[in-house]
């Protein structure tokens, strides 16, 4: 409800051109991120301080929408790939490896019973 809250007062402030709305709506916006920091909410929160003309604030801000966001698409990306060993990060192969060795060193990268694991023992059998 604090982000339906802070929408309509945003559109509300910004339509009337009333400060004391918009102020309403960035106390909105911070509650609710307090609580859940997505993206959409830090970038209204930043589009409300751009409109309340406090232009370091709304900077500052989008800066930390855009830290926000690279953090989340790094998660997403280290999710994506799996786990990596720090022995298979550290390791420097003597003589390149063909395939079916990288995908025996893939294999051991992977917890038992993990579904890349099972692709991966699938393609080296």
């Amino acid at each position: 409800l604090l982000i339906v809250l802070a929408d309509l007062a945003h559109i509300a402030g910004a339509v009337r051109a009333e400060d004391a709305v918009m102020q309403l709506a960035l106390e909105a916006y911070d509650a609710y991120l307090v609580l859940c920091p997505t993206s959409a909410a830090l970038r209204m929160r930043a589009e409300t301080l751009l409109r309340l003309r406090r232009y370091v604030d709304a900077f500052d801000a989008f800066q930390n929408l855009y830290s926000h966001a690279l953090r989340c698409s790094e998660q997403a990306m280290l999710q994506a790939i799996g786990p990596v060993s720090v022995k298979a990060r550290m390791a420097v192969p003597k003589a390149p490896l063909n395939d079916s060795q990288l995908k025996r060193q893939q294999l051991d990268e992977y917890p038992v019973g993990h579904s890349a694991a099972r692709v991966a023992e699938l393609e080296v059998s």
